[in-house]
């Protein structure tokens, strides 16, 4: 697997990172709504 993630090209660990950004502020975003929600 660390072989791996080092061959894989700069694009992709970049693109991963922005997938990766999206879903946690998608989760923080429902947490809010939940939260919202609840109260």
């Amino acid at each position: 697997m660390q072989v791996r993630r080092i061959a894989w090209p700069s694009a992709r660990l970049v693109t991963d990172a922005k997938a990766t950004r999206r879903r946690l502020a998608g989760a923080e975003i429902e947490v809010r709504r939940s939260h919202i929600v609840s109260r």
